[in-house]
């Protein structure tokens, strides 16, 4: 499960550039650090198909000015709990096994803040969330490939992981499988009010017609081409239910393939397994990429 699930957040942060600064709720975070403290913790709830499960980060004592000791609490039940330590560079957010330090890998559940990223990309996009009644500004990141599409949303002034979606097939026993992989912030200490960076533009929903769902569907299956398709994707930016800063692109189209992945959110979308929300941000990347200009 959690092989799928760093997966899809590896595939996600090849989109994202990682800087730091200090938080104003959380006291002397040094630039470029991963601002986290002695005494905080993290706590998720998480669906694996039809499993539930839980994991909970409990941040201890700093074993030098650069390193801070981590608990990862993992349960699967009354007991069945599992505890592993990680040693989190605060400095390089990377983290290692206590037992093994030669492997140090991201630690992608609180990144260096603020988060840096490409602001002309449609794939990552700023947004109004809420946490616990809070107000937040919030990074979400889409990403996908042959088997599977994944958004990931993160607080951007704390860096924390507040959300993580992935919709896929994988094999089973032999047999492919539809699967869905949620991972949501349930109880953290770290965030204790509403941003204070709140002129993001709050996330709404995407209504698109139905007959472009249609289109979706016959695309997946292969009975419309992807020039069919492509026009459909025009319509939806000529309308402006995607939005396009003027005069950037002219109407046009790439000869470059289009992901399979994409194909896969069509069918996703058009069996009401995604939003609307989730469609479009698939196919705005297909935009960022120049695939499609319009």
């Amino acid at each position: 499960m959690k092989k799928i699930f760093y997966f899809s957040i590896f595939a996600i942060l090849s989109m994202i550039s990682l800087y730091g600064t200090s938080y104003a709720e959380q006291s002397q975070c040094a630039p470029n650090t991963v601002c986290v403290h002695p005494g905080d913790v993290l706590s998720y709830d998480i669906h694996f198909g039809s499993a539930n499960s839980s994991e909970t980060f409990y941040f201890l004592d700093m074993v030098d000015p650069n390193n801070i000791k981590v608990i990862e609490q993992f349960s699967l039940g009354p007991g069945q709990t599992q505890n592993g330590t990680i040693i989190l560079n605060i400095n390089t957010g990377l983290g290692h096994l206590d037992q093994n330090g030669s492997q140090e890998v991201p630690f992608l559940t609180v990144l260096p803040t603020p988060i840096q990223y490409n602001k002309t990309s449609f794939t990552v996009t700023s947004e109004l969330l809420t946490f616990n009644g809070f107000k937040r500004t919030g990074l979400s990141a889409i990403q996908g490939d042959s088997n599977m599409t994944s958004t990931l949303e993160y607080d951007k002034e704390t860096g924390i992981l507040l959300n993580a979606n992935s919709l896929g097939i994988t094999t089973i026993e032999g047999k492919p499988e539809l699967i869905r992989y949620t991972s949501s912030l349930i109880k953290t200490n770290m965030i204790n009010g509403d941003s204070s960076e709140l002129g993001t533009q709050q996330k709404t929903k995407t209504s698109i017609p139905s007959w472009i769902k249609n289109n979706a569907k016959f695309w997946s299956e292969g009975t419309i081409t992807d020039d069919d398709f492509v026009k459909g994707i025009q319509y939806l930016i000529q309308q402006g239910i995607m939005k396009v800063p003027h005069g950037s692109y002219q109407a046009s189209s790439s000869s470059q393939p289009i992901p399979h992945w994409i194909k896969n959110n069509a069918k996703f979308w058009s069996e009401g397994t995604i939003t609307d929300d989730d469609f479009v941000k698939g196919i705005q990347y297909l935009m960022d990429v120049g695939i499609v200009r319009v």
